[in-house]
């Protein structure tokens, strides 16, 4: 997988099951573009899920920090459920995840509907480059001595708070 690139890629997690041959689509039940491992890792979970579009995060997030750079920020990718399909039915549908876990579970119509939406905002998060670019010309790092008196003033004033 191209974890080192903001630019959107396919991941291949596994070979395509047309490409493991008919015994493995007829044995896990597999459509010919399912990319998961039923026989290791991903085990025989009831769904099937083809190579995943991605963007992967360029830098940390400031409140999340076990989510390193180079991980997905976005992910999507068509997932057949079809668990039981006697009692369930078959579902396909879009699983679009976000960093941290979030997932969203669309329809053709609402995925298009993401994709207008995140069409739009790309044109604004160039222009928020341009606008960071320059306003952060005067931006530096402060002076350590002066952070450090600082920490010292807050410590003392959160220990007078605890004891008071």
């Amino acid at each position: 997988m191209n974890r080192t690139t903001s630019m959107p890629v396919i991941t291949t997690e596994g070979l395509p099951a047309v490409e493991r041959g008919a015994g493995w689509m007829v044995r896990y039940g597999c459509p010919s573009w399912c990319t998961m491992r039923h026989d290791g890792e991903d085990g025989a979970p009831g769904w099937h899920q083809g190579a995943a579009a991605e963007v992967v995060q360029p830098a940390p997030f400031v409140d999340e920090p076990r989510l390193e750079p180079g991980t997905p920020l976005v992910s999507a990718r068509v997932t057949v459920m079809n668990d039981n399909e006697a009692a369930w039915g078959r579902k396909t549908k879009i699983w679009a995840e976000f960093a941290g876990g979030l997932f969203l579970e669309l329809d053709a119509a609402q995925a298009r509907s993401l994709h207008e939406g995140l069409r739009a905002f790309l044109p604004q998060l160039a222009q928020l480059a341009v606008e960071l670019e320059r306003e952060s010309q005067d931006d530096h790092d402060g002076d350590p001595v002066e952070r450090a008196r600082v920490m010292a003033e807050l410590d003392e004033r959160i220990k007078a708070a605890s004891a008071g």
